[in-house]
């Protein structure tokens, strides 16, 4: 860390695994709600 293309790299993964635990939230709520 401290360059800051590491800290964007960083920024990006933790938003790509933000995402998709929000889809996994979804599908969840999605399927038990059918």
């Amino acid at each position: 860390t401290g360059t800051p293309e590491a800290f964007e790299r960083e920024l990006k993964n933790r938003q790509v695994s933000t995402q998709l635990r929000e889809m996994k939230i979804g599908e969840t709520i999605s399927l038990s709600a059918s």
